[in-house]
Parts: structure tokens; sequence; C-alpha cells
């Protein structure tokens, strides 16, 4: 997330029970929630949000996802179809 917001992230586990069970019965491999909003923010219409989070919230998701991506090109060149 640093590249996103110059700043390092924080790591809170958390989740609800729907993240265990989609791990355990149907994906079968590990769940990662990405927060991209402060625990202040409140976003419930257009003047609400705060332009360089919003931003930030964009560059973190693209990068994010092509990393994900790359880990899964390299598991398949590997001879895995898993990301284990």
């Amino acid at each position: 997330m640093k590249f996103a917001f110059d700043r390092e992230p924080v790591f809170v586990r958390e989740g609800d029970p729907i993240a265990r069970h989609l791990e355990e019965r149907y994906l079968k491999c590990p769940v990662m929630f990405l927060g991209l909003s402060l625990a202040g923010t409140r976003y419930h219409a257009p003047n609400e949000i705060r332009l360089e989070q919003a931003s930030g919230r964009l560059i973190a998701s693209r990068q994010s996802l092509e990393e994900v991506s790359a880990l899964s090109v390299k598991a398949h060149h590997a001879g895995r179809g898993d990301l284990r």
C-alpha cells in the first residue's frame, strides 16, 4: 500500500465468518481483505469523497490485482495450477 498512499500499511486481522466459509468450503485458499478506506471515512455522497484517498484506492487496487495476477502466471509456468 505504500506505493499508493506513501505510508506503511497497517495489518489488522479482521474479517467475518464468511471469509472462513469461502476459504474452507469454496475457494480452498486464503482470502485477503484489502481495506482501502480510513476508519472514519463515511462515503454516502459524492461530496464526502476525499479525492486524494480515492485516487490512492484506485492505484492500490490496480497494483494489487497486477501482483496477484503475476503470482498466478508464475504458478502456472511452474506447472502448478494453484498458488500454494
